[in-house]
């Protein structure tokens, strides 16, 4: 049976609750006010009478503050929250499309992989979507591609963004007003639901009115998230019917620009590598009208017509994460924007395979069998979180071949992918480990 939960949203942190030097602690006016009043000592006082500020009598402070805080400048970045969403997976990729804030969520993969036996309840909605037929009938066509595999890498590829999870985001006050301006400006569907819930929680928390602080504008921190050049060409070659871009891939400086099509599960795991600028994503949720736009279903297929732009380093990064195995999905034939080899391949086509193995995130290090003897073996960055597939916690993914040193994963991989690229690098790779002596972490520690 079909189960629902309603969005929250709850502070479960804040700086704002330090002590205040300058502001007046009984009040609690936030470190942002604080730091403006301290940058200002040499001409604030505070008395009996209240506060004095140059030639100023401050008779009502919270007037005063609400003065300060509207200025939206730098040292509103110091006030810092942390905020407990439970909510749809699509507002969890708006937010954290932000790359200033802090981000995490619970993995919906890993909870989906340990469930024994199949039961709808276990996947439930995120309630403004229910009784939309549109939203509805894509999940019943997730539920059904879950009866036909259980394996989490291949069923997701019909998932709605309307299933619920819980995720955290911390985030400065600049960033949380000129957001949700801009929600309320140009995404009233997600700003009716989460950002009056967001509104209600400050109000009973701190009794602070946000939408005192709202702009009528787009501030240029979340104007980068917008498309605003003319690279968009009209077309629809995947699934959706989505706008496509022209697909590119250029260097300035030492700085990346990646333009790609791909699917919203593939533009979600992008978004997990922050320090970063993603465009696209936004553009497709812009709306005035609610009633229209809460039929327009959003699903892991979804094209994204994305932008990436990032230092070379850090996509350099993002592509040694994803040379790993145990979060890749290789390339998907039937779904081609979902697939990581698309973006592997730009690195990997013209390397030598000295230059593909320091891609890999692998590692040895050195432990003692129950003898003392001494044994090198693979040492993954991920292993307290890929161990649980090999030791059948997580029933339906496939563990990483290398980690265990197994070449029966190798192959079954290799039968799977259909980028000869990336699943000859990691033969290769397996076979000059093998020559070495290196061992599986997991033989050493059993024995």
């Amino acid at each position: 049976m079909k189960r629902y939960i309603d969005p929250s949203v709850n502070i479960i942190s804040s700086n704002r609750d330090m002590y205040h030097e300058y502001s007046n602690d009984k009040t609690n006016f936030g470190i942002g006010y604080d730091l403006w009043l301290k940058s200002r000592r040499s001409i604030v006082s505070r008395g009996n009478t209240g506060l004095t500020v140059g030639n100023e009598t401050i008779e009502d402070e919270t007037e005063y503050v609400n003065r300060i805080r509207k200025m939206n400048l730098q040292y509103m970045n110091n006030e810092v929250y942390t905020l407990e969403f439970q909510g749809s997976v699509l507002f969890r990729d708006i937010l954290f499309t932000l790359n200033k804030c802090g981000c995490w969520a619970e993995s919906l993969r890993f909870v989906n992989s340990t469930l024994n036996g199949f039961n709808e309840g276990n996947y439930p909605i995120s309630s403004e979507y229910k009784d939309i037929p549109e939203w509805e009938e894509q999940f019943n066509k997730y539920m059904l591609k879950c009866i036909e595999t259980m394996i989490t890498d291949e069923n997701r590829v019909e998932m709605p963004y309307s299933v619920t999870s819980k995720y955290w985001v911390t985030m400065n006050w600049k960033t949380l007003i000129t957001f949700l301006s801009m929600l309320k400006l140009k995404m009233p569907f997600f700003y009716n639901i989460y950002g009056k819930l967001i509104e209600d929680d400050f109000e009973n928390k701190y009794d602070i009115r946000l939408t005192d602080y709202y702009v009528e504008y787009i501030d240029s921190s979340i104007a980068q998230y917008f498309r605003k050049d003319n690279s968009i060409i009209e077309g629809a070659d995947f699934e959706s019917p989505e706008p496509l871009i022209r697909e590119s891939y250029n260097t300035l400086g030492d700085t990346v620009i990646l333009n790609k099509n791909i699917g919203l599960l593939l533009f979600s795991q992008f978004l997990r590598q922050q320090d970063s600028t993603m465009k696209g994503f936004y553009d497709l949720l812009v709306h005035t009208d609610i009633e229209e736009f809460k039929h327009k279903v959003f699903k892991a297929t979804t094209n994204v017509p994305c932008t990436y732009i990032a230092d070379e380093s850090r996509f350099l990064r993002t592509i040694q994460n994803r040379m790993c195995w145990f979060s890749m999905s290789g390339a998907n034939l039937e779904h081609p924007n979902l697939s990581w080899s698309a973006i592997l391949d730009i690195m990997l086509k013209n390397m030598t395979n000295e230059q593909k193995f320091n891609l890999m995130p692998c590692g040895t290090i050195k432990l003692k069998d129950k003898n003392g003897k001494e044994h090198v073996c693979v040492n993954c960055k991920y292993y307290d979180d890929v161990k649980f597939r090999k030791e059948g916690v997580e029933l339906r993914n496939l563990p990483c071949g290398i980690l265990y040193m197994n070449s029966d994963y190798i192959h079954k991989r290799m039968s799977q992918d259909g980028n000869t690229i990336i699943s000859q690098t990691y033969l290769d790779y397996y076979n000059k480990l093998n020559e070495d002596g290196i061992k599986s972490r997991s033989n050493v520690e059993r024995d």
